[in-house]
């Protein structure tokens, strides 16, 4: 009886972990995330944007479509103009920068902070270039403080975690 009761009680426990995990299909992508997923909508002249979002905690992750209304090029001139130009209050830490493939398509890295109600953020984001009308980012958004738990190559576990849960459609 003692065991049958260890095992539900474990049961319990693994089930309560991974509660909080959503998985998520969109038009163009599916990925992860760490809670319920919400969305908005923005637009300007020359693009259209679709931000799914999910917190946890102190976490928020996020995935952006853009959709661009012209050509862009599909590589990373392209994907370093679109981590180039985040807009303040997000400071990019250029020693961090990367880019490469991703599922085949060009992207950038990059690593943000920003300053809210006195709490340092970091911002970890990558910016895909997937045709030359669509590109995403996925992205994620923790205090410094949280910001702990690190692989061997100094990654951040959390966000390694999401951002290799994306499949691009």
């Amino acid at each position: 009886m003692k065991i049958k009761s260890f095992v539900f009680v474990v049961v319990l426990l693994l089930v309560a972990a991974f509660a909080g995990a959503q998985n998520f299909s969109g038009s163009r992508f599916t990925a992860t995330f760490n809670g319920p997923v919400s969305t908005t909508t923005s637009s300007n002249a020359t693009n259209s944007n679709l931000q799914y979002t999910s917190r946890s905690g102190n976490v928020t992750e996020g995935v952006t479509v853009r959709t661009v209304d012209h050509d862009i090029p599909v590589n990373q001139s392209s994907s370093q103009f679109y981590r180039a130009n985040v807009v303040s209050p997000y400071i990019l830490d250029s020693s961090k920068n990367s880019d490469g493939y991703y599922q085949g398509h060009p992207y950038s890295y990059g690593t943000f902070s920003y300053t809210e109600n006195g709490v340092l953020y970091y911002v970890m984001e990558r910016f895909i270039v997937v045709d030359s009308r669509t590109a995403i980012f996925i992205w994620m958004s923790m205090p410094a403080s949280e910001d702990t738990d690190r692989t061997p190559n100094n990654a951040n576990v959390r966000w390694q975690d999401f951002e290799y849960t994306l499949n691009i459609q």
